[in-house]
């Protein structure tokens, strides 16, 4: 039961904040500053004497912080406390407010659903497609209607100088493109466009540097070009999502309350503050070995090998010049290969790319290490991208020699 000194009203405390309470840090007479708390069973406005048993206040640990003992208790006019990432909870509910430092923007996703629950997910380049074929297929069926009707009917010109018949055939134009629209499964598209942030914590004198990713749906133009990486924002009312193990990173949704106040850029912000952009090229590939399942990375390196798998999936075995030393000798001789699935972004540089050319890939997902072949693979997905570079330059015969060493062991191991 909670009380603001004058009246009181029951609480129902979510899993976390129930074991604070047998832990003892909540109980009685201790102060809490609560934020997003939700009136349930109210079926409508009462006096506070007058409300029933059945309505109470919906806690989340997110949202429920510890007050001073001095605090004066009641409805409090302060701006919501700012939560650092490292003490959000993934099962803990919203989070009422907290700066972050945008370190990346991915690229868009579209999800699209379909009338039998279905659902795709497609990248900027594949959602155009898409758009372009479904507006392809309308124009066709509009335009066998509109033939078909001509032969039809045969008007003439007093037809059609009566509004009355002119209106009765436009009405059974648009009933009969509504009825093959619908026929062939193109009467509209349920898409969904997809936004996600890597961003990291703001807090004052904060050792903790780790990052998060907020998912935003159906975000406008004028934001997106606003969220660009070096940005600080204070952030209102995200959801935090469970883990999972495709990323280990901390998850969180925008809702329909989400506000993004701008506070600068990172070179303006006060000495107060303590925020970090993340690192997170690799140099050396045998450095990926100890990571968990799902660490994010970007990769530059020269290609020793691609192999097609079917139409437009790839992969691809590359080696980080860091890896060979200037005598050609192999310093670690690890080497990344990179599975690319068919929604990469820019697939189609992969096609072009020849042996020992450099190549850039973003937002790569480790997988595995196989230790005894010594290969890291990795996985290139969504919201990946690859860039091609300029043409590995044969000037340093020893080093070519090292990264013709790489494409027999990949041969070998392909079994070629």
């Amino acid at each position: 039961e909670l009380s603001d000194g004058w009246y009181a009203i029951g609480a129902k405390l979510d899993k976390l904040l129930c074991e604070k309470v047998s832990l003892g840090k909540i109980h009685a007479g201790k102060k809490l500053r609560l934020a997003m708390g939700q009136l349930q069973n109210l079926q409508a406005p009462c006096h506070p004497l007058e409300v029933s048993k059945e309505v109470f206040l919906a806690l989340q640990y997110n949202s429920v912080f510890p007050a001073r003992q001095s605090e004066v208790l009641g409805f409090a006019r302060r701006a919501l406390p700012l939560v650092p990432l490292s003490q959000v909870q993934p099962i803990g509910g919203i989070v009422p407010s907290t700066a972050v430092l945008i370190e990346k923007q991915y690229p868009s996703i579209f999800m699209e659903r379909f009338p039998d629950g279905t659902m795709t997910m497609r990248n900027q380049h594949s959602e155009h497609k898409a758009k372009e074929l479904f507006f392809s297929k309308r124009e066709r069926i509009e335009e066998d209607i509109r033939e078909k009707m001509q032969r039809e009917f045969s008007i003439d010109e007093d037809e059609l100088a009566d509004p009355v018949k002119i209106e009765a055939m436009m009405q059974d134009y648009r009933r009969r493109v509504d009825e093959s629209f619908r026929e062939h499964g193109v009467l509209e598209r349920n898409v969904t466009g997809l936004l996600r942030l890597r961003v990291s914590q703001v807090a004052c004198k904060s050792k903790w540097n780790g990052s998060a990713c907020i998912s935003l749906w159906r975000p406008g133009e004028d934001l997106m070009d606003r969220l660009q990486p070096g940005m600080i924002f204070r952030v209102t009312h995200l959801m935090a999502k469970p883990m999972h193990s495709r990323s280990p990173l901390l998850q969180l949704d925008s809702t329909k309350s989400t506000c993004w106040a701008p506070m600068g850029n990172m070179y303006e912000q006060p000495a107060s503050l303590s925020f970090e952009m993340s690192e997170t090229l690799c140099s050396f590939t045998h450095s990926l070995c100890g990571q968990t399942k799902g660490y994010e990375f970007d990769f530059s390196g020269v290609t020793v090998k691609v192999q097609r798998h079917g139409e437009a999936q790839y992969s691809v075995f590359m080696v980080s010049s860091k890896d060979v030393s200037e005598n050609g000798k192999e310093n670690v001789s690890w080497m990344l290969r990179v599975v690319v699935e068919c929604q990469c972004n820019g697939l189609g540089h992969l096609a072009r790319v020849g042996d020992f050319q450099n190549l850039s890939f973003q937002n790569l997902s480790f997988d595995f290490a196989d230790t005894r072949n010594r290969i890291v693979t990795a996985n290139a997905g969504i919201q990946s991208i690859v860039t091609p570079a300029v043409k590995f330059c044969n000037k340093n015969t020893n080093k070519s020699a090292s990264y013709a060493s790489y494409l027999q062991r990949v041969e070998r191991l392909l079994g070629c």
